[in-house]
């Protein structure tokens, strides 16, 4: 397991009030250092205060990847994230993670080098988060 580097520790404002924009952190790049089948994702953040409901933070966050030829890992046809660029392709965590904290399953070979870029959203207009990381699961490939 890699964790995105600028992951841990990144913060995300509140969401201004009296729009549809999310608060939108700063773009984090994955280099990879070798050729893997990425077999998982998985966003970890934490409230800056205790919600009642982990379940209800994970409804506030989406995340965004774009891989090393622009193209986005996924979509999101919610449509709560209006107002940016990336909202389309932007995936809520609760919708990728489930109710806890379940990596989202995935199969793709990446070569050494691909660059992938993370960024996060946050629709919550009265919490801070800050992000445990920003986790890829892999195998590595058999030789051939």
């Amino acid at each position: 397991m890699w964790r995105v580097p600028g992951s841990l520790g990144l913060a995300l404002a509140v969401a201004p009030a009296g729009n549809d924009n999310p608060s939108v952190s700063l773009p984090l790049t994955f280099t990879f250092p070798e050729t893997v089948d990425v077999e998982g994702l998985l966003a970890f953040p934490t409230a800056t205060v205790a919600l009642p409901d982990p379940i209800l933070q994970s409804g506030q966050l989406s995340l965004d990847v774009v891989d090393e030829t622009q193209q986005p890992l996924f979509s999101d046809t919610r449509g709560t994230l209006r107002g940016t660029a990336r909202a389309p392709v932007s995936a809520g965590l609760l919708m990728l993670q489930g109710f806890a904290c379940n990596r989202f399953a995935m199969q793709r070979l990446v070569k050494s080098g691909d660059t992938w870029t993370f960024t996060m959203q946050s629709d919550d207009k009265v919490n801070a988060y800050t992000m445990s990381g920003i986790f890829i699961y892999y195998r590595r490939r058999a030789a051939q």
